[in-house]
């Protein structure tokens, strides 16, 4: 839906100069299993303008929709919003996301996709690393996490946080830190007016 408008640009051949001409057109960016992908072409029509990125995958390793993932978050600079549903797998596997700053990124969604389609029956243990963003997202204000464990300590936690949602599989709270770990890391976060806890505990 992000990108309906395109068959506007067949209308005539000034609209079609106007609409790829228009980084602001662009800049909302839709990695989804199920629709052709022009993330690449929408990367660079929008130029330097800040993104909003939405990608929703079940695929595995192997998928060619990881490389486009990759070039993404080489621009993570740009990223002003960003909701990930992939399975934690891959989120592990894509380099840049770890290498690469976010200074003017507000909301973070991640989830891991194999809860949603059910595809997690033995799941394992296995936190998110702490380099996320290169450890740098000094803008954020909305971040929600969903089956994916994440240590107190995290520089996720950070404190431009206004408004946190934390839902874990059942008995996983107790592996991501102690109760005295949660109430630092609440305490990091002066900004903080909601706050959502699931298995978190």
């Amino acid at each position: 839906q992000s990108f309906r408008w395109i068959s506007l640009a067949h209308v005539c051949q000034r609209w079609r100069v106007i609409l790829l001409e228009t980084p602001l057109l662009w800049r909302r960016l839709a990695l989804l299993e199920d629709v052709p992908d022009i993330t690449t072409m929408a990367l660079m029509r929008s130029r330097d303008t800040p993104l909003a990125l939405t990608a929703r995958l079940v695929s595995d390793l192997g998928s060619p929709r990881l490389s486009t993932l990759a070039q993404v978050f080489e621009q993570s600079r740009r990223l002003r919003r960003v909701s990930l549903s992939i399975p934690l797998r891959i989120l592990l596997s894509i380099d840049p996301l770890y290498s690469e700053p976010a200074d003017i990124l507000e909301d973070l969604r991640l989830s891991d996709s194999t809860y949603e389609t059910g595809e997690a029956r033995n799941p394992s243990f296995i936190a998110l690393p702490e380099g996320l963003f290169a450890g740098h997202t000094p803008s954020l204000r909305r971040l929600e996490i969903f089956f994916i464990p994440v240590f107190w300590e995290n520089p996720l936690f950070c404190p431009s946080i206004v408004s946190l949602t934390v839902s874990y599989r059942r008995g996983w709270g107790r592996l991501v830190g102690l109760f005295r770990d949660m109430v630092n890391a609440l305490k990091r976060m002066p900004e903080l007016r909601e706050l959502h806890i699931d298995g978190s505990i």
